[in-house]
């Protein structure tokens, strides 16, 4: 009986944690900045993809932890030897605040778009 409550918790848990996470995917801007940021989760995995049409290219971010309701992710961009750290978490299920730390440190709400 103990280890069926056990499963029971994880699996909720786990569930609630995909949930989550599930919660951060979509396309995200912001008046702040001419770049897009892409999230996508599949099988509790994150990916990140950022991209400006008016600078005209795109930026690795990798994913650095996942939280109950954060996620750290970390870009280097070589050209200009920027470093960031940033830590996303929801203000509500359309808006994120992106808090940079590193060769800049700046607070930006970054806002879901509604794609048709």
């Amino acid at each position: 009986m103990k280890k069926l409550l056990l499963s029971i918790i994880l699996l909720v848990g786990l569930t609630f944690q995909a949930q989550e996470l599930s919660d951060f995917e979509g396309l995200w801007g912001s008046d702040k900045s001419t770049y897009y940021i892409a999230i996508m989760e599949h099988e509790g995995k994150v990916e990140f993809a950022d991209f400006s049409f008016y600078q005209g290219h795109s930026i690795e971010e990798k994913v650095l932890e996942l939280g109950d309701d954060y996620i750290i992710t970390k870009i280097n961009y070589k050209p200009n030897d920027w470093e960031v750290t940033i830590k996303y978490t929801f203000v509500n299920k359309d808006t994120l605040l992106c808090e940079y730390s590193g060769s800049t440190d700046v607070k930006v709400h970054y806002n879901r778009m509604k794609l048709n």
